[in-house]
């Protein structure tokens, strides 16, 4: 096992012990939580019913520990004004995943549609109230459960230095690409490999350059190759692309069995974002990706909040 898998598997397994559809641009009027903790749940169970029974001779294992992590160490809350309320039992060790209400002045500061809540007193997931696609909402939450699991499990602190930022970034596209490819039954890698061969370049600075630039056929490829059909929302659109463009840095180091220090500076490159704090946005204009997923970066079961999100936040 190579020392990425090491440390996907440290991560996760301790804690078993291009078009858009829909009306104006995917945001959804009123309060709807209970149908997005459904849609998310949903989702991830998809992606979770695909892990075959011998997962670890395959070298799915991380992504099986992950899903016990999810079923063991994370439960939803609700969020009333700055304070959060399980809505389920939960544990205080572990994390939460929370679906911001409409009208909440957290939306102000999200970059995103999903990401960590950055203060420390809390590991909680964020999800904004945007239409996304049953099968993507779950590869989305796959991406942010890396980042709860880096946090519940002090892998990663709240304030990640430029390196541990790079690693948990890694991770979890790692794992959503572990996720992606199995619910396309291999497809996405095969077009992930068909527009590499296509490309041919030589390096992971020319992949990266070349990732930003994706064009339709390109991103309808990959599109096609992932059970969802069209994105449900510009922003699930974002998403997808800044997926689409880490799996290809990530596929072309798979490749070229490259060093762990090479695709970092490849996802760096990528992200072209400063570590501290999470929450910091992509400056490069007009980029038709979202990388800002997983960025931002206690019991339970009552009335009386838990926690309280730090001014900070």
């Amino acid at each position: 096992m190579d020392s990425r898998s090491k440390l996907i598997a440290f991560a996760v397994l301790v804690a078993s012990c291009s078009s858009v559809r829909g009306p104006g641009g995917g945001a959804v009027s009123g309060d709807a939580s209970a149908e997005f903790r459904a849609l998310y749940d949903s989702g991830f169970n998809h992606i979770m019913a695909a892990v075959p029974d011998n997962a670890q001779s395959l070298g799915l294992s991380p992504l099986q520990g992950l899903g016990r992590f999810r079923t063991q160490r994370v439960a939803w809350a609700g969020m009333k004004g700055n304070a959060y309320y399980a809505i389920e039992p939960g544990r205080s060790d572990g994390g939460w995943l929370v679906i911001v209400p409409s009208g909440s002045d957290v939306l102000k500061s999200m970059k995103s549609t999903l990401e960590m809540d950055p203060g420390p007193t809390v590991a909680a997931v964020l999800i904004k109230q945007e239409k996304v696609s049953e099968v993507w909402a779950g590869l989305f939450l796959t991406h942010e459960l890396s980042h709860l699991a880096d946090r519940v499990l002090k892998v990663e602190p709240p304030n990640p230095t430029r390196a541990q930022f790079l690693m948990g970034e890694l991770r979890a596209y790692d794992l959503e690409l572990m996720g992606a490819d199995l619910v396309s039954a291999g497809r996405l890698r095969q077009h992930l490999d068909a527009i590499l061969d296509r490309w041919q370049l030589e390096s992971v600075a020319s992949v990266t350059e070349r990732c930003v630039h994706l064009g339709p056929p390109e991103l309808a490829a990959l599109n096609d190759a992932v059970p969802g059909g069209d994105p449900q929302s510009a922003a699930e659109a974002r998403l997808r692309g800044g997926f689409f463009a880490a799996a290809l840095v990530l596929r072309f180091s798979e490749r070229n069995r490259l060093p762990d220090e090479t695709v970092l500076d490849g996802l760096d490159r990528l992200l072209a974002v400063e570590p501290e704090p999470r929450t910091s946005v992509d400056p490069r204009p007009n980029l038709p990706l979202d990388l800002t997923a997983g960025m931002g970066r206690t019991l339970l079961g009552s009335d009386a909040p838990f926690a309280r999100r730090s001014s900070a936040a």
